[in-house]
């Protein structure tokens, strides 16, 4: 038995929070849903956090794989867990194999397609057991994973946009770097040396170029020390904050809070969190547990935070605009758009919208750094070169009252 922490309101509107000991989060729910209540979340105690879970995720690569071989499965009418097997004994990828092989065990002993994906919350995101459970309560599993499918698909599009963005800025970067390197540790000596023996008084710029090279070529150890020891421990005070929820929220404020990238972030977290809403939704599940399931799906800590109180505001009989409106991070134009679509009774519709309009601007946005960063990028890499090229030269018009001795 694995004990469980749930949020849930009674008939009377009243919130309770508390544990209970079961064998999966679902029955958990059951239970909840047969003594009258409306349940807002269920989660697991003492969870293991850090490394060791985040490298059992499966990426949202081998999620979508995941979503459109189950959907094309579902739709073939095949034997779940024979299917299933083979198609792990094709998979190329380990964390992936070994999901299939635990899912077609699961299914072999009996369990259910989200009684077994919910068992593996570690490895695949909740809402793909929410949105099956959604599709067997309504007979149309293949309906919901063909959506399932779509939305993976897009999240898959949207990290591969970004990705290619940041690709071209970034080479060029090390690039530059690279080149920059070689000049310290193989040119910059052999003109030191030369103007040592020349005697002549150097130059303030090409003095402190030289100590610089002095301190990468002859302290090398150090500086390898140094930076590799800001590295590590960079990453490991990460670990540590994403350790605990407190840590984890104040990562994802700072991100949220960064220059220019900190409005791309927020554009993105808003993409995941109104399609997998509305993709929710149109499978059937609640509309407070969907915020919940829509918050963690978009990896904000800071939404997350926020979902809960809307889940509560909704839950208690409050309409989904105006509990958002309670919050600054949607924004009043996601607000407009959910209070048209719930007095309109399209509400997956301006989802979709709202989903749509900040994939568009979170593409011109995009675009525009690609357009502005590599050209500042060139143009920092040009100015650092022409720096050290000029610091060479620069004693060479000195050289020759050095040599005459005036």
């Amino acid at each position: 038995m694995t004990q469980y922490h749930y949020h849930a309101v009674d008939e009377h509107g009243e919130t309770t929070v508390g544990t209970m000991e079961e064998q999966s989060a679902h029955r958990v729910t059951m239970k909840l849903q047969e003594r009258g209540f409306t349940v807002n979340s269920v989660t697991e105690v003492n969870k293991e956090q850090g490394l060791a879970r985040l490298s059992n995720r499966l990426t949202w690569e081998e999620l979508d794989f995941l979503s459109h071989e189950l959907c094309a499965l579902t739709k073939s009418n095949l034997p779940l867990p024979e299917a299933i097997r083979a198609l792990a004994r094709d998979a190329h990828k380990p964390r992936l194999k070994k999901v299939l092989e635990t899912l077609g065990k699961s299914l072999e002993k009996g369990d259910s397609l989200d009684e077994a994906l919910e068992r593996m919350q570690g490895e695949v995101p909740p809402l793909f057991a929410h949105i099956v459970r959604a599709g067997e309560q309504a007979n149309n599993v293949p309906g919901v994973l063909q959506l399932l499918s779509g939305y993976t698909r897009q999240i898959v599009t949207l990290r591969q946009n970004v990705f290619l963005a940041l690709a071209y800025p970034v080479a060029s970067l090390l690039a530059g770097s690279l080149v920059i390197l070689l000049i310290l540790v193989k040119v910059v000596p052999v003109f030191a040396e030369i103007f040592g023996e020349m005697g002549a008084e150097l130059p303030a710029p090409t003095k402190t170029l030289i100590g610089i090279s002095h301190l990468v070529t002859r302290h090398s150890g150090m500086v390898t020390m140094v930076v590799g020891g800001s590295i590590i421990g960079a990453i490991i005070a990460y670990a540590l904050l994403r350790r605990s929820e407190d840590g984890r929220r104040w990562l994802d404020w700072v991100r949220l809070h960064l220059p220019f990238a900190g409005v791309m972030y927020r554009l993105n977290v808003l993409v995941r969190f109104c399609q997998t809403l509305r993709i929710l939704l149109m499978s059937g599940v609640p509309l407070p547990y969907s915020l919940e399931l829509a918050a963690a799906a978009s990896g904000s800590s800071v939404l997350n935070q926020i979902a809960g109180d809307v889940s509560a505001q909704v839950a208690s009989g409050e309409s989904l605009s105006k509990a958002m409106e309670t919050s600054s991070f949607f924004g009043r134009d996601l607000c407009w758009l959910v209070s048209s679509g719930e007095a309109n009774g399209m509400l997956e519709d301006s989802l979709e919208h709202a989903g749509e309009k900040y994939a568009r601007e979170l593409d011109v946005k995009n675009r525009g750094w690609l357009t502005l960063a590599n050209p500042l990028f060139m143009l920092l890499i040009g100015f650092v070169i022409a720096y050290m090229v000029i610091s060479l030269y620069l004693p060479i018009f000195t050289l020759g009252d050095a040599i005459s001795g005036s």
